[in-house]
């Protein structure tokens, strides 16, 4: 069963992205959004998204936006709107909230 994990509290100030890819399986996935799109800095999770261990990491572009936050197209990270959020949630078979 995939899950759908949303990180929202950030990686500096909060253990979830510790606690979440701990329990990470290999079809789930994480976005970040509202103060979770700091952790788009952390290197934990940069290197679990570069090492191809998580199946997929998106970012809000619009939570990013408002914090000042900037997604480089190489980086790892796929951005969406959104408006993506919704169909996503559709996707996978449920979903945890990290906050």
């Amino acid at each position: 069963m995939a899950c759908l994990h949303l990180l929202r509290c950030g990686s500096f100030t909060h253990r979830h992205l510790t606690e979440c890819t701990a329990i990470l399986a290999d079809d789930d996935a994480i976005i970040l959004l509202d103060d979770g799109c700091y952790s788009l800095a952390d290197p934990q999770l940069q290197q679990l998204c570069e090492q191809q261990k998580l199946c997929d990491c998106y970012v809000i572009v619009e939570h990013a936006t408002a914090r000042a936050l900037t997604v480089p197209s190489k980086h790892p990270y796929k951005s969406i709107s959104i408006n993506t959020l919704a169909e996503l949630l559709f996707q996978f078979d449920n979903s945890i909230t990290w906050q």
